[in-house]
């Protein structure tokens, strides 16, 4: 193109130069001037055929990629403070009042190149007086294709609600169904991954894996490996997860070493529906949720009947049982209101079963609450919790929750 704008500004100038002339010479300058055009046609064609050659070669030259930093290092984390007043006068039981620190967390999530990520996650919450913290999260992640895995400790999915963040469990802690079959939610092992992402393929993830079988503070047990697979549907307005395990439980005391079974089925979805009121919360964003689960197995880690500030009716000592449980539990969430300060009403009701061989074995529980956005990261959750035990200890714990949550 430089070159054409070069010629044609020339044929310009001679043209004006011809033009004088030819004021001058009349007889003289039809000859030169005939001649000058005679050579600019060929020089324009000369042009021609150069770009035509240029256009052709631009075709097979693909252009110089950008080159994208081999390493990234981000850092969040969040706060999650709690006030808690349990034992109301209706339930029998001596009111407590309480306040404590149940999470904060930090997460350092390190990119080594577009497909290899290291992510670390500590809890400062529950420091020891030695001054260590927790070790959440510590795995290694990689993504190749339609192909990954990932090695290391981390969340092993039971159920929908066990993969989500701590920031959007609205009901302030998991199911019975979730903590009971699945304490901590996390383990050490690999989990491998296969999933179509060509644009017309079904959204599904297939999982495959083994982890040790020795759950984060589960307490006197022995490593005995756990197999296991899942598949998952994922998609902005619905999500549905298939699970199960299957394994061996050792116990380390007494002596001699305990053996039984562990085995998990679970079914969970949710479904999206209305408008997605805040969009930068993806699916989490949208006017209703209605999530669910169902779940059976054989081997339980019961917990205390109690009610704490730390772990809202499902925290205490953990000691193995080879029954048959399962569980099932149903969770809306209304957006009754939208941005600038969107108020969610939370509800969920469960049912767990300690002993399906057994009569007097299930427990009863529901929250009710209301979610309260100030900014994309303070958050206000109240709610209230009533729990009926029909165990071998019959009893009954009402207990009100008021939840500050902060996100950096």
């Amino acid at each position: 193109m430089v070159l054409r704008t070069l010629v044609l500004a020339l044929c310009l100038v001679l043209t004006g130069q011809a033009h004088a002339q030819q004021l001058a010479a009349a007889p003289q300058s039809s000859a030169e001037i005939a001649e000058l055009r005679a050579q600019v046609r060929a020089l324009m064609d000369r042009i021609n055929e150069l770009e035509k050659k240029q256009a052709e070669q631009a075709k097979t030259i693909k252009p110089p990629s950008v080159e994208t930093p081999r390493s990234k290092l981000s850092m969040s984390g969040y706060a999650q403070m709690r006030m808690f007043h349990s034992g109301l006068p209706s339930s029998g039981a001596t009111p407590t009042q309480s306040f404590s620190n149940r999470r904060t967390r930090l997460a350092m999530d390190y990119r080594v190149s577009p497909r290899t990520r290291g992510f670390i996650q500590t809890d400062f919450s529950g420091v020891s007086s030695d001054g260590s913290v927790s070790l959440r999260d510590a795995y290694i992640d990689v993504d190749a294709n339609a192909f990954g895995y990932r090695i290391g400790q981390q969340k092993f999915p039971l159920v929908i609600e066990t993969d989500d963040n701590d920031l959007v469990v609205w009901t302030l802690e998991r199911a019975l169904t979730s903590t009971r079959l699945m304490p901590n939610e996390r383990d050490r092992g690999v989990m491998f991954t296969l999933r179509d992402k060509s644009k017309d393929a079904l959204p599904l993830t297939l999982s495959l894996g083994a982890l040790n079988g020795n759950s984060i503070n589960v307490g006197s047990t022995l490593a005995a490996p756990v197999l296991f697979g899942g598949l998952h549907y994922d998609t902005p307005r619905l999500e549905a997860r298939l699970w199960a395990e299957t394994g061996e439980f050792k116990s380390a005391a007494p002596s001699p070493i305990l053996r039984g079974p562990r085995q998990r089925l679970a079914l969970s979805a949710r479904a999206n529906l209305g408008n997605q009121v805040v969009p930068e919360q993806g699916k989490f964003g949208y006017r209703f949720s209605l999530m669910g689960a169902w779940a059976r197995g054989r081997g339980d880690y019961p917990s205390r009947n109690n009610v704490n500030a730390g772990g809202l009716l499902t925290a205490g000592s953990l000691v193995y049982t080879a029954n048959p449980v399962g569980g099932w539990y149903v969770e809306p969430v209304w957006m009754v209101t939208k941005d600038p300060f969107p108020i969610r009403l939370i509800g969920r009701y469960e049912v767990y079963d300690t002993n399906r061989d057994a009569a007097f074995s299930k427990i009863h529980q529901s929250f009710t609450g209301l979610g309260f956005d100030v900014t994309k990261s303070l958050r206000f959750i109240a709610g209230y919790t009533f729990k009926t035990d029909q165990t071998l200890n019959p009893s009954r714990h009402r207990a009100i929750t008021l939840e500050t949550q902060l996100a950096f």
